[in-house]
């Protein structure tokens, strides 16, 4: 974590430790792969999945799986 410039900036959310910034570091892999934060916790299953064109947004379920 030392080194790696996206641990540490996970690191400095308050709440966020050692730990939870590596595992959210090596699980996203390149964080460019998502368009806003919503997304990566829709990933992650914390909120509702959202899709949409055309300025109307539909709000999809929560995964239950792990």
């Amino acid at each position: 974590m030392k080194e790696d410039k996206a641990s540490k900036s996970i690191a400095a959310i308050p709440g966020v430790g050692l730990l939870t910034a590596t595992a959210a570091v090596a699980t996203m892999g390149d964080s460019k792969s998502f368009r806003s934060g919503r997304e990566f916790a829709a990933w992650l299953g914390l909120v509702p999945r959202q899709t949409g064109s055309g300025g109307k947004v539909v709000l999809l379920g929560i995964s239950k799986s792990v």
